[in-house]
């Protein structure tokens, strides 16, 4: 009988594809290196071997989707879901890649596919159920409450609204978007709260009552819930399209570069007679780029080039903003557009709430502890305050625990490796995620005081919030943070860590000089609240005048080289911001070019001479006579442009 179940093991081991298995098993290995190209090679020699092997044709998708081959990684999943049809895990990946490539109405049905065909309740409905929220159309269910009245000024929106759908608590960008979302609610004769969809020129005004209840849920910290996955959607589906109002303002509050900017929707704005104003909280991702993925450098740059050909001014969230915008207009030869400095708050709320001693944070309470708030992310700095404790200990001073109170972010390599090196210096060191804003002010209360060593911030909450409850703040000295922390707030070279050394070690045996630094906030700080900076912004926003320069509605293209659709940086888009000849008749912009989506569609250009537009499909070459100066071009469908250039006529012999 043993013999009988060892032979029966053996066979299902099926000792004949041990070749294969070893091909798998290098693949695998080298996909997880992130060593793609190599893994590519691997998985297709496995799949010759095994080509009835479902997974192994998504572990072949992922390699190519890595490797910016997505046409044929959306083969991939097709062919791999077409092997094994009852594993939502497949349909899922396609529905994820789908939505990458900003193919919207593809990625909501194919979520909401995954969601229907996942066990109820499970870990995979629930996410794709997320994602099909988050995709869903604007508009579909028009609210009663839903539009923009007399409104004069429109908040967009949008972005907080894919955030809270994955995201437990806000920070930053989605901060302000909640508090001017708030501001908006209270003043609903003046400003509307609209959304937007990818490379589309609609506005869509937000039910009042389902974003109140949103904005509530946020600040209670129940984000990605199922609570608010039914606001969400009461919000967007309740959506009324918004015609626009020639004169009003459209303040973009949000990320600008998200999916590769909306240029649709900002020639739209323009050309109907509102003006476009949007707010902007940094330049990182073009002054450090080294903090950034490569990707978002690409997209950041590109939508921002962009942008400067259609907004009608700008706002920032600080000086240190404002003079970077100015700078890198002037350095590109932008038009010197208006540029306006709106410093944002020092506090979560006007008034601190009783304290919320939750299971999360109930063992700091009644004990010292040094506080630093914001996301663990490279730039955020926090390797450098782990290795300042534990230089502290060495020293043989004993200090209190130091709480980093923010949700894991990217590139925290460094970080994590100073907390395996050090064993969180000695356990000291003790992050917590996802802290509601509730706990938050519980901790900035009753710490000792706080640390923000980031080395570049477009402006820095916590240095402010940490004020505004009287706490003293150790900052930077970098970027904005002297503007949020004035004389109130102590500075630090971040990159000095024996600079930095004393005067911590003052801080924690010197509670005199603690004691005086609170009492010089005490007396003389005084922060500025949301409702103050909600309203300044709105004030600066409507006193931004209509732009005189026209925007490209026939950019310039330039002749003898080959542009790809994306990334559409082969041409400098300062100079030639070529995605605007794809504003009407074409879908979003992604790796697989751009797909027309009727049975043509329009190219608008200006040419420098008579030539031949060579247009590079997926289906083959299509050729097109040009003539000089500015044009349209109708392009035959369907079909998905690729790349493009122009070749000019040679010059007659005389």
């Amino acid at each position: 009988m043993n013999l009988r179940r060892l032979l029966r093991g053996f066979l299902a081991r099926k000792p004949w594809r041990w070749r294969s298995f070893a091909l798998r098993a290098r693949a695998d290995t080298a996909r997880r290196a992130e060593r793609y190209g190599a893994a590519l090679g691997l998985y297709e020699e496995y799949l010759k071997q095994r080509p009835d092997h479902a997974m192994g044709w998504v572990m072949l998708g992922h390699c190519l989707k890595e490797l910016g081959r997505r046409t044929e990684a959306l083969d991939a999943y097709a062919h791999a879901a077409s092997l094994d049809p009852a594993d939502a895990f497949i349909p899922l990946q396609r529905a994820h890649l789908l939505k990458l490539e900003g193919r919207v109405r593809e990625a909501l049905d194919s979520f909401t596919h995954v969601a229907a065909m996942a066990p109820a309740g499970s870990p995979m409905a629930e996410a794709a159920r997320r994602e099909a929220t988050a995709l869903l159309l604007p508009g579909s269910d028009p609210a009663p409450d839903a539009g923009v009245g007399q409104a004069r000024c429109w908040i967009d929106v949008s972005d907080i609204l894919a955030y809270l759908m994955h995201n437990r608590t806000v920070s930053g960008i989605q901060r302000v978007q909640l508090e001017m979302a708030r501001h908006a609610l209270a003043a609903p004769d003046r400003l509307a709260c609209v959304m937007t969809r990818p490379w589309h020129p609609g506005l869509w005004a937000i039910p009042r009552e389902p974003l109140r209840e949103v904005l509530r849920l946020a600040e209670a910290g129940q984000g990605a819930s199922p609570a608010m996955a039914r606001a969400l959607s009461l919000a967007v589906t309740g959506a009324a399209l918004a015609a626009p109002v020639p004169g009003a303002v459209l303040l973009c509050s949000g990320a600008f570069w998200l999916h590769g900017g909306n240029l649709p929707l900002w020639a739209a704005t323009r050309r109907q007679g509102m003006r476009f104003v949007v707010l902007v909280y940094d330049l990182i991702p073009l002054t450090l780029p080294r903090f950034c993925s490569a990707a978002l450098v690409e997209e950041f740059h590109l939508a921002w080039a962009e942008l400067t050909h259609f907004a009608d001014g700008f706002l920032a969230i600080s000086e240190h903003s404002r003079q970077s915008v100015q700078d890198n207009l002037a350095e590109h030869d932008r038009p010197a557009l208006p540029v306006t400095a709106v410093p944002l708050a020092h506090g979560l709320c006007a008034a601190p709430p009783a304290p919320h001693w939750t299971p999360a944070i109930r063992q700091l309470r009644g004990k010292p502890f040094v506080l630093s708030v914001g996301t663990l992310e490279g730039r955020k700095n926090h390797a450098f305050l782990v290795r300042l404790w534990e230089a502290l200990r060495q020293e043989g001073l004993a200090p209190p625990p130091l709480v980093l109170a923010g949700k894991p972010g990217w590139q925290k390599g460094e970080f994590d490796a100073a907390m395996a090196e050090t064993r969180a210096a000695g356990g000291l060191v003790r992050p917590i995620s996802y802290l509601s804003d509730a706990e938050i002010d519980t901790l900035y209360g009753a710490c000792l005081f706080t640390v923000f060593p980031s080395l570049m911030e477009g402006w820095g909450l916590p240095v402010g919030e940490s004020l505004a409850r009287g706490k003293l703040c150790v900052a930077s000295d970098r970027g904005s943070l002297p503007e949020v922390g004035g004389e109130y707030a102590l500075y630090i070279d971040p990159d000095d860590l024996p600079a930095a050394l004393p005067l911590f070690r003052r801080l924690l045996t010197d509670r005199a000089f603690l004691a005086q630094a609170e009492a010089r906030i005490a007396q003389g700080f005084r922060p500025r609240d949301w409702p103050e900076v909600a309203a300044a912004m709105i004030t600066a926003a409507e006193a931004i005048p209509p732009s005189s320069h026209p925007i490209p509605d026939y950019p310039a293209l330039p002749a003898g080289r080959f542009l790809r659709i994306h990334p559409a940086t082969d041409a400098d888009p300062f100079i030639h911001p070529l995605r605007a000849m794809l504003l009407e008749g074409w879908e979003h912009p992604g790796s697989h070019g751009t797909r027309l989506s009727g049975k043509d569609a329009p190219l608008r250009f200006a040419a420098p001479g008579a030539g031949t537009l060579v247009l590079t499909m997926q289906a083959g070459v299509l050729e097109l006579p040009v003539l000089p100066g500015a044009q349209e071009v109708r392009v035959p469908g369907p079909g998905t442009l690729v790349g493009l250039e122009l070749r000019l006529a040679e010059p007659a012999s005389p």
